[in-house]
C-alpha cells in the first residue's frame, strides 16, 4: 500500500490580521468615547418661554456644560447659567443670568441694576414693536436686554436693596418685563447650579 504522499511545501497558517481588526475596532471605540463625553459633559436644553429674549428666542435650543464650576467664585457675572428649583413639588430647570454675586447688595431703581452704589450702564439700541433693546455693562462684561415702553410691569422697574448671603446668586431674565426670576423666587443657591451655556 502506498503511503500519502504529504504536499513538498504545505501551506503555513494565516497569522490573525490583527492590524484589520484594530482598524475597525479603534475607530468604534473613539467614536462611542467621544459620545459617552459629549453625553455626560453637554447637555441640550430648549427655552420655553420669552424671558431671555433678545439673547434667545422662544423654542430656541442652547447647550450647556454640566457641572461647570467646581468652586462659587468661578461663577462670574454674566454668565448664562442653568439651574434647578422646585415647582409644586416638581423639580424644573430656569435659564437665567447671573447679575449678583455673594456678599454683594443688589437694587433696582427704573429698571437699571444697582450693586452697591454702582449703576449698570446701558445704552438703547434699538425699538421693535413695544420693547426696547439697550447694551447692558458691567465689570467690563456687556449683553443685552429688553425693557417695554412704556412699561407694562412697574413692579419689576425697582427693586429694594437686597444682601446675597454666601453661596448665593441673583439671577435675571434678559427679558426684563417678563421674566419670573430672582426679583419674584430669590437668590438662586450655588448647589442648584448644574449647568452653563455655551452655544450659542
Amino acid at each position: 500500500m502506498n503511503e500519502r504522499q504529504l504536499p513538498a511545501n504545505p501551506a503555513k497558517p494565516q497569522p490573525f490580521p490583527l492590524r484589520r481588526v484594530l482598524g475597525v475596532i479603534l475607530p468604534v471605540a473613539v467614536l462611542i468615547g467621544v459620545g459617552l463625553f459629549l453625553f455626560f459633559t453637554f447637555r441640550i436644553y430648549k427655552i420655553p418661554q420669552k424671558g431671555m429674549w433678545p439673547t434667545f428666542d422662544p423654542d430656541e435650543m442652547v447647550i450647556a456644560r454640566q457641572r461647570p464650576y467646581d468652586r462659587v467664585s468661578e461663577v462670574q457675572r454674566g454668565d448664562l447659567v442653568v439651574f434647578y428649583r422646585d415647582v409644586d413639588g416638581v423639580r424644573k430647570d430656569f435659564i437665567w443670568r447671573v447679575i449678583g454675586l455673594p456678599g454683594e447688595e443688589v437694587s433696582i431703581v427704573d429698571d437699571v441694576v444697582v450693586i452697591g452704589e454702582k449703576r449698570f450702564q446701558r445704552n438703547r439700541l434699538a425699538k421693535d414693536g413695544t420693547f426696547v433693546t439697550y447694551s447692558e455693562t458691567f465689570d467690563g462684561r456687556t449683553w443685552k436686554v429688553a425693557l417695554p415702553e412704556p412699561a407694562t410691569e412697574p413692579k419689576k422697574a425697582n427693586m429694594s436693596p437686597r444682601r446675597l448671603g454666601e453661596g448665593e446668586f441673583f439671577l435675571l431674565g434678559d427679558n426684563r418685563h417678563n421674566a419670573f426670576d430672582s426679583r419674584e423666587t430669590g437668590p438662586v443657591p450655588f448647589e442648584t447650579i448644574v449647568g452653563k451655556v455655551v452655544y450659542p
